[in-house]
């Protein structure tokens, strides 16, 4: 295919390639206005504001760019010349420049700097720090998987935790970020634990500086072996300055989290649900703290409610959920809860009214929806669980088996009772491409019929996800703003600041370093041409920056750069897809490779390996293997 040249792009353009946000993105902005300003070879895909990671290939290009180099058309812009053969080398020494001149707000140099000779530290973070143009139907930018929020009151203020990359906090709703897990690096001593590896999070509400957090990411440890594994609670009262784990009986060492929320009356008192049951922080009485269970079996969720003089925990099970007055004791609340096909529950509260719980339930033989049910009279003598009909048949996707066992999530408006939110997968938003999907987020209006034993309950749903990258595990609502939702998915962190009216959402994702890294490979020479596939944003292509391009949709595992021809790469989404590049990776412009023995069993993501440089004979280059 002959390639496309232009000069730079125009500013809705650039908008496409860099929100227009403050802080980092401004910097992210400028470095794309600089490489785009460049002279170089362009594609279509770069007319949209995407900058290229190959070489320029002088004279050795495909015949029908030769003879588009040939003949100027009237009208058309000359040829631009091929890149100077330095062209990445210097673009890397800008970028580490950069990164030497970084401070902070108080104007203290900010690490890290540029690599020291060994043995001293001598690594430099490339990235991805946020994904450009990705696999969301508005191309936005994105990041890693999100496995809590917790927002201040005001909404300025905001916790992030990541799967596995550690706690960031942002001073200015997520515009900026600030790593509070640079410096903790705690060596576990369980199988399969990783210290950054977040599940919950949350703070103290009248002192956002005290922050709890769940190591190990419940979401992704369904079977309980330990999947991505933590090393316990982990606590800062300084706002993520410092940290230490806390005991816990039995161990959560090892072990992962889905939820946790303060006491309100106190709180140093903390109750999580975690995958060996509900746990309570409490005092040692020695002047610490201890998480103990106080209720065995995998709890999936647990909110709180208090309305001044009634307080009340709700923590859900595979199948059941439960009432607390204390975070210690519980009772089973089962009148009208279905009994059986019940896989997953997420229960959601308004903070002031302990009298109302929402549940949304996943089946337990395909993961598709089982409903959404809700509780009256929840502090009375004969709390009633009620289904409320309508709904969203897609919530956990559109195939014959549902997601409903990772991504699940329901939130209250705390200003009306009658409006929730539900979380889940994917829906099919139209035609047929790799942008058509949209996340599965619905704002549902409740209401009611007949009184008595002859109340129903039912909904009404709209579809607000369509900007928001797919696969949702966490919903926030700012306290004091019922409008400003925090939505936390595989792709990082959404907000709308008109969630019950228009829902129109914007991402804040720009200063991230959470994406889930499957894999990295790299030319051996062109030190700017490097792939890596990640978890839900498939391959990304390194552009010198910090800031990386998405380049193949899904699951990205192994990749290969074919070191004689830097344009050449072939790339692999799960099991035994792989597809090909010839244009450096420009956007989804790939054929798919078809294999022999594809009935084979094969990992996740299988490995893949191309030979060693070899001069003396290219057509090695061209040689791949991938193992079953």
């Amino acid at each position: 295919m002959a390639t496309k040249r232009s000069g730079r792009p125009d500013d809705e353009e650039l908008e496409a390639a860099s929100e227009p946000q403050g802080g980092p993105a401004n910097r992210l902005r400028a470095m794309i206005d600089e490489r785009l300003a460049t002279p170089h070879e362009k594609s279509e895909d770069d007319e949209a504001g995407e900058a290229p990671a190959a070489p320029a290939r002088g004279p050795s290009l495909a015949p029908e760019e030769e003879e588009e180099e040939e003949v100027e058309e009237e009208g058309k812009e000359p040829p631009v010349p091929p890149l100077p053969p330095t062209f990445r080398k210097d673009r890397i020494a800008e970028y580490r420049a950069r990164q030497q001149a970084k401070v902070d707000d108080e104007g203290r140099g900010v690490r890290p700097l540029a690599p020291a000779p060994p043995p001293a530290n001598n690594w430099i973070p490339i990235g991805p720090s946020v994904v450009l143009k990705g696999q969301v139907s508005n191309q936005a930018n994105v990041s890693g998987r999100v496995g809590g929020i917790a927002v201040a009151p005001g909404g300025s203020r905001v916790y992030l935790a990541a799967a596995n990359g550690g706690v960031w906090r942002s001073e200015d709703g997520g515009t900026s970020w600030v790593d509070t897990m640079q410096a903790w690096d705690l060596d576990p001593t369980t199988n399969s634990s990783d210290s950054l590896a977040c599940g919950a999070i949350a703070i103290d509400e009248s002192n956002t500086d005290r922050v709890y957090v769940g190591s190990g990411e419940g979401d992704s440890d369904w079977s309980g072996g330990g999947a991505i594994s933590g090393v316990g609670p982990i606590v800062s009262d300084d706002a993520g300055v410092s940290w230490a784990t806390e005991p816990s009986s039995p161990s959560l060492a090892g072990r992962s989290f889905y939820a946790m929320v303060v006491d309100p009356d106190d709180p140093g008192v903390v109750v999580a649900a975690t995958t060996l049951g509900i746990y309570r922080r409490e005092p040692d009485g020695a002047g610490g703290f201890i998480w103990n269970r106080t209720r065995t079996g995998r709890a999936f969720s647990v909110v709180v409610a208090t309305n001044g003089t009634t307080k009340r925990f709700f923590a859900a099970t595979g199948n059941s959920v439960f009432s607390s007055p204390d975070g210690s004791t519980w009772t089973a609340i089962t009148t009208g809860f279905p009994t059986t096909n019940v896989g997953r529950v997420a229960v959601a509260v308004q903070p002031s009214n302990p009298d109302n719980v929402y549940a949304l339930l996943a089946r337990s033989d395909n993961w598709k929806i089982r409903g959404v049910w809700r509780l009256d009279g929840a502090t009375g003598a004969s709390p009633t669980w009620r289904q409320v009909t309508g709904a969203p048949a897609d919530l956990f996707g559109t195939g014959a088996v549902g997601q409903g066992w990772w991504d699940i999530a329901i939130a209250v408006d705390p200003s009306d009772l009658s409006r929730i939110y539900l979380a889940g997968s994917t829906r099919a938003s139209g035609a047929a491409g790799a942008d058509t999907w949209s996340s599965a987020l619905y704002r549902s209006a409740v209401t009611s019929s007949g009184s008595g034993a002859s109340l129903t309950y039912s909904m009404a749903n709209t579809a607000i996800g369509a900007d928001i990258h797919a696969d949702l595990h966490k919903l926030a609502i700012t306290p004091g703003d019922s409008d400003n939702l925090w939505v936390g998915s595989d792709g990082g962190l959404f907000v709308s600041d008109d969630a019950s009216t228009g829902a129109s959402f914007e991402e804040r994702n720009v200063g991230l370093n959470t994406i889930t890294c499957e894999h990295l490979s790299l030319h051996p020479s062109e030190g700017a041409v490097a792939l890596v596939g990640g978890q839900d944003h498939g391959t990304m292509r390194y552009t010198g920056e910090e800031s990386w391009l998405h380049m193949a949709p899904g699951d990205g595992g192994y990749s290969v750069i074919n070191w004689a021809d830097p344009y050449r790469m072939i790339v692999t989404y799960p099991s035994t897809v792989v597809r090909r590049f010839t244009d450096g990776g420009t956007r989804y412009n790939y054929t798919h490779v078809s294999l022999s023995g594809t009935g084979d069993n094969v990992l996740f993501y299988p490995p893949m390996v191309g030979t060693p440089e070899n001069a003396g004979s290219p057509a090695e280059a061209e040689r791949v293997a991938i193992a079953t």
